[in-house]
């Protein structure tokens, strides 16, 4: 999971305009940072309640991640759709109580 961060991080700074909110534009958000959003909130909203000390050190570690991820969430039209952060940790608790025995 490192390595695509770094890899996001990396793609984030070599833009040739750094100062785009969005993946694809400037202005608005597109399908892309539609696809994007959800995935970033789990993972912030999951390393945040099971793994906090490791969330720190990932906002610290990828602060164009970090600073992305809070544009799009600002955005209505993810608060308007994005689950509530409760229902995510229910999800991952359920999700790893019934793999707790799996072999990965």
């Amino acid at each position: 999971m490192i390595k695509v961060l770094e890899q996001f991080e990396e793609f984030w700074n070599s833009r040739s305009d750094p100062k785009g909110r969005f993946l694809a534009s400037d202005d608005q958000m597109c399908l892309l940072d539609c696809s994007v959003a959800p995935k970033l909130f789990h993972l912030d909203v999951a390393l945040a309640h099971f793994h906090p000390e490791s969330h720190a050190k990932v906002k610290e570690m990828f602060p164009g991640l970090a600073a992305y991820a809070q544009t799009v969430f600002d955005q209505d039209a993810f608060k308007d759709t994005a689950y509530p952060k409760g229902t995510v940790v229910w999800g991952w608790t359920t999700a790893r109580q019934r793999n707790s025995g799996c072999a990965v």
